[in-house]
């Protein structure tokens, strides 16, 4: 650094006055509507002045115009750092009036004379500004200084829509605003010294004479285009090398990834040669694989890749991860949460943070230069539950297994589970290499497993979801590192009940140590069809996954295609495994075990006196008992009454719901069985407290309705047209004595007890609709 250029605010404003030339666009540092960089840069001034903390904010580019007296100050006319020129006056004009500390003679004329030539409006509103002295009390009169400048006599409404004006404005109200605060009121006088007193040198920054070069504003303005503004990238990149410039000046850093940057020993040298080379040059591949998988017509509108967004990308999750990996008990709020100063000072004023940064970077382009995609040796992925790989993982819910083109890639698909397995990768990588090893594979598993373990069951959908969080990240931080330092070796078929959907990573429900011979009894247990596999747990034991408790009822789910896991995962199903285990360790085929497994079971059923007040023997017997929508919940009043029974179309609030009994659905699914007659409407479900019916309707016409009575579901009420066409042998004979058979002229009723006799009252409902029918 040249120590003839570097000037501090001071010094450059006594020795030029400034004028912003016409070729410049406006003053927008102030607006309100760059409020992240507005709070950022004014934060980083007032703390640097608060605590004497040098703050070099770069090169200043201009021209120097010599005054038209003799003894006039010459002119100093900025092509680059306007805006932080602009700045560092209004800082000055606001401390000078708010502070003890006044600015000398000098100063003040050389500030009098700062000036905007960008419009007539902006030059007088300089002009006017900065002739006089004002004091704190007359601001707060009139509750702000900008309306009390918008009050003046010679203050122009028309003036409102200079933006250079209304940025000034606006930039005055928010530096009044932080030295009224508690952070900074007590210590105005400190910073005035440290700006234009005796510590003058707190900030700095470099003059640079563009005349010394022999170059003109032709340069500046075909550079930029008339002031067109940086992208955020750019504008990011620079502010994090003034960063690294000003708190790493020497920084070192030890962890140097190739030969072709042995040289770049600090942190800023090195960030500034490996964004321009590796790391670009690593999201190149990437950003052109992206791009050339778009249509002809999306590449229209995006005629060539850019890398700019992909850096970004990865830069705000690693700053996330930091940020929340260091941090309790805050939750993330601000859409700009990346662009916070005070989260931003909070990361990267710690060296090691920076060095992950670097490293995770070098460890990126490291495995962009391997022959064979490093995340596709670890990782594989599959829609079935057949040909599952041992010597790699399984990922459950993706497509494609490339972690790194997620994270530069759709941020919708990047969600939190593959951020922190990414995570976990990468430290594992950082401080042991980047091959592919054995330890690798069985960490990046163990990671995996304890992944798929935070999660929820959602009671809505009956599937389990995902319950990482970003705000946890502190306490999955420990967790890795137990995982790191724990090492368990797994054999061929353990690593293949672990890819299984039905457990995802979650193998303690089997007790039993011969992991092949679980194995293979669970991947024959699958290939069943969905009422099979239910009446199969049901025969071993299973009596449902207890979801919700609801007074006296109970909510049981038995199982559905997508959501196994539920069942496998459950407390419930950890007794019958066993069971499940043995019979299926059969030779025979899937379909023949369970037929087995399930006829024995209804002939043990059929020598209980009491069986056919089982639900269990009617859910074996009867399979469309548990067809339903196969959503189904049953719901069973006590274990002394297993037949009070409801299927609920199940919702957020279940018995707002729509519900049905399941044996009058039993002979709605027979009638329908093969139905061709259009005309005919079957219909059973209920809606919340109405009673449970199945009614019959034929060419709009009411032909019949079961109703169950309302004495606790104790039997049914059949009404139908009739009657006389549609007798049924012996029924009067089985009617309980506390049941009454009604005959009028009009409508016939029948009143049916089906506590010990429901098998045979099933069969007769059934012959019953098909009279109607004319089946």
């Amino acid at each position: 650094m040249d120590n003839e250029r570097v000037r501090n605010f001071r010094d450059f404003t006594e020795k030029y006055s400034v004028q912003i030339p016409i070729i410049q666009r406006d003053y927008v540092q102030g607006l309100d509507t760059n409020k992240q960089k507005r709070d950022k840069f004014l934060k980083a001034l007032l703390d640097a002045l608060k605590g004497a903390k040098p703050l070099h904010l770069d090169f200043i580019y201009g021209t120097i115009v010599k005054g038209k007296q003799t003894n006039e100050t010459q002119i100093f006319v900025p092509l680059d750092g306007q805006q932080r020129l602009t700045t560092l006056t209004l800082l000055c004009f606001m401390l000078n009036n708010y502070s003890n500390v006044k600015m000398d003679e000098k100063m003040q004329n050389s500030l009098k004379r700062f000036t905007y030539a960008t419009r007539v409006s902006s030059t007088k509103f300089c002009e006017k500004i900065f002739e006089e002295t004002y004091n704190k009390d007359y601001y707060n009169k009139e509750k702000n200084i900008e309306t009390f400048i918008q009050n003046r006599t010679w203050y122009s409404i028309e003036w409102n829509n200079d933006p250079t004006i209304k940025a000034m404005l606006q930039m005055m109200k928010v530096i009044e605003g932080q030295l009224n605060s508690d952070e900074y009121k007590d210590k105005l006088d400190t910073m005035a010294q440290n700006l234009y007193g005796e510590n003058k040198d707190t900030i700095s920054f470099e003059e640079l004479n563009m005349g010394d070069y022999h170059l003109t504003d032709a340069l500046y303005i075909k550079m930029n285009a008339r002031g067109k503004q940086l992208t955020d990238f750019e504008n990011w990149k620079a502010d994090f090398i003034g960063f690294l410039a000003s708190n790493y000046v020497e920084a070192s850093f030890n962890k140097i990834a190739d030969e072709d940057r042995k040289d770049l020993t600090t942190l800023k040298f090195y960030f500034e040669y490996s964004i321009e080379h590796q790391w670009t040059e690593m999201l190149w591949k990437k950003a052109y694989s992206i791009w050339n998988e778009k249509s002809e017509e999306e590449k229209k509108d995006e005629k060539y890749p850019v890398v700019d967004m992909f850096f970004m990308r990865i830069y705000n999750y690693i700053f996330r991860i930091l940020y929340f990996s260091q941090t309790d008990n805050e939750s993330i709020q601000a859409d700009a949460f990346d662009k916070d100063f005070d989260r931003f000072q909070k990361v990267w004023s710690k060296k090691e943070n920076i060095e992950f940064l670097f490293q995770t970077l070098d460890f990126f382009y490291s495995i962009s230069k391997r022959e064979t995609n490093f995340f596709e040796e670890l990782f594989y992925t599959t829609d079935t539950d057949n040909n599952l790989q041992a010597n790699k993982t399984r990922l459950f819910g993706v497509k494609q297994v490339d972690l790194f083109k997620k994270c530069i890639g759709d941020e919708k698909e990047f969600d939190l589970k593959r951020q922190l397995l990414l995570y976990c990768i990468i430290k594992y990588c950082i401080n042991n290499g980047n091959e592919v090893s054995d330890d690798l594979k069985l960490y990046v598993r163990q990671c995996r497993n304890w992944i798929e373990g935070i999660q929820y069951l959602d009671t809505g959908s009956l599937s389990y979801v995902p319950d990482v969080r970003i705000v946890e990240f502190k306490k999955y931080d420990a967790e890795i590192n137990k995982i790191k330092q724990q090492r368990v070796s797994k054999d061929e078929f353990v690593c293949k009940l672990e890819d299984l959907s039905y457990l995802r990573g979650n193998t303690e429900v089997f007790e039993q140590k011969q992991s092949e011979e679980v194995f293979n009894a669970i991947s024959k247990f699958i290939t069943l069809p969905i009422i099979k596999k239910v009446q199969t747990l049901i025969a071993l034991g299973f009596k449902g996954r207890c979801i919700k408790n609801h007074w006296q009822y109970d909510l049981r789910f038995f199982g559905n295609e997508g959501d196994w896991d539920t069942i496998f995962l459950s407390k419930e199903i950890k007794v019958i495994i066993p069971n499940l285990v043995e019979e299926f360790s059969s030779f025979d085929d899937a379909g023949t075990i369970a037929d087995r497994i399930i006829n024995n079971e209804v002939s043990n059923l059929k020598k209980q006196s009491d069986y056919r007040l089982k639900f269990k023997y009617y859910a074996l017997a009867y399979e469309g008992l548990i067809d339903g929508d196969l959503k189904t919940y049953y719901i069973a009043q006590n274990p002394d009454d297993e037949l009070d029974l409801l299927i609920l179309n199940y919702r957020i609030r279940p018995f707002s719901s729509w519900h049905t009994e399941p044996f009058g659905l039993l002979i709605t699914q027979q009638l329908c069985k093969n139905k061709e007659n259009k005309e005919d409407i079957l219909y059973n479900w209920s809606k919340s407290n109405e009673p449970v019916y199945l009614e019959l309707r034929q060419f709009g016409k009411l032909k019949m309705k079961l109703e169950t009575l309302s004495n606790n579901n104790k039997g049914w009420k059949i009404y139908y047209d009739g009657l006389e066409n549609c007798s049924l042998p012996d029924l009067e004979s089985r009617i309980g004595n506390d049941n009454i058979l009604q005959i009028d002229k009009g409508n016939k009723i029948i009143e049916v007890s089906y506590k010990q006799q429901l098998e045979d009252f099933y069969k007769e409902g059934l012959d019953l609709c098909k009279k109607v029918l004319n089946l």
